[in-house]
């Protein structure tokens, strides 16, 4: 068992983490494995140094393992979190930065927010976190449904703290995520596990034995996935996803939600359907067309959420299509 765990934990710090580190545009030393999304969403925001009185700025569009860590904060800290509204569809990239100036005030430590939420909308990272910057902000991004879409270089988009599943579109077992810390911005983090400030990433995360087996096996993922190439991934992505839209726009009473290329990942679609419920479309449609969808009943929307990965078909769409016709018969 003890040789068995050091193979393990070898092959985690030899192979996982520096191609984890390569994918998304990070040094090794700024990223450290988690459970999950959920929980590196945790750790990077009960780290962030706050003090009572301070603000956290997080959208109406976040999931709630985004929401919950500062309500935790705010209740037993004392932290004043706000939610700045932004509406679905997004209008453009200036409109959501012009949201979040309008809400900052003096007291304002942070802003936290999806990379993609969890209706396919892209929110405009870059710009935000460079604008956070010139506020002297720590910006915080969750990047659950964004990780294995598209490309992601995390030292281009120039945030200070980044989350995300691998068991997503990444093709990860269940059980993996990431946590990212930027190097520079350790300083305003906090590890609950250490006695004194981090040198590395992994210092945020929990100690201990963890699952070793799950971990290593993301190897595979990931070389599954540098095989394929992000960028390719996103081109077939989008071209399912374009062939969806299309199939769509015939059919009478649908409402397509999802925004343009720049605003919308390249995998989700989603949209309203006159006479459907969204939530009773799930089994449905899982019945009629033997097909995995899932609702999107928030920001106001009925909506149906499709999700289109490399290994889905343009049969399986058509299929898709013939179930909404019977769904509505």
């Amino acid at each position: 068992p003890l040789h068995g765990k050091h193979d393990l934990q070898d092959q985690i710090a030899q192979v996982v983490l520096p191609t984890l580190a390569r994918t998304f545009g990070a040094d090794v030393t700024e990223m450290s494995l988690t459970r999950n999304a959920t929980e590196a969403l945790h750790l990077q925001s009960l780290s962030l140094a706050l003090s009572p009185g301070d603000e956290v700025l997080i959208t109406t569009q976040e999931h709630p393992a985004g929401h919950k860590p500062w309500m935790v904060r705010a209740t037993r800290q004392g932290i004043t979190v706000r939610e700045v509204f932004i509406p679905s569809p997004l209008v453009s990239t200036e409109d959501v930065i012009t949201r979040f100036a309008a809400e900052i005030t003096e007291r304002t430590r942070a802003v936290a927010f999806c990379h993609v939420t969890r209706g396919g909308h892209r929110y405009p990272v870059r710009e935000l976190c460079a604008f956070a910057r010139t506020r002297e902000l720590v910006s915080l991004v969750d990047g659950a449904q964004a990780v294995g879409q598209f490309p992601i270089d995390l030292h281009d988009l120039g945030c200070d703290a980044y989350s995300a599943s691998m068991h997503k579109w990444m093709f990860g077992p269940v059980g993996t995520g990431f946590l990212y810390i930027r190097a520079g911005a350790r300083d305003r983090f906090i590890p609950e596990f250490v006695p004194g400030p981090a040198t590395t990433g992994a210092e945020y995360a929990p100690p201990g034995t963890a699952d070793f087996p799950v971990r290593a096996a993301l190897a595979t993922s990931l070389a599954f996935v540098e095989r394929i190439g992000l960028e390719n991934v996103e081109a077939r992505c989008r071209y399912l996803s374009d062939y969806l839209k299309e199939s769509l726009s015939g059919l009478d009473g649908c409402t397509l939600l999802s925004g343009p290329r720049e605003r919308s990942a390249p995998g989700s679609t989603i949209f309203q359907l006159d006479g459907l419920n969204a939530l009773e479309s799930v089994p449905l449609l899982e019945e009629l067309a033997r097909t995995h969808i899932d609702e999107h009943q928030r920001d106001g929307h009925d909506a149906i959420r499709v999700s289109t990965h490399v290994y889905n078909t343009r049969t399986e769409i058509d299929r898709l299509m013939e179930g909404l016709h019977a769904a509505r018969s």
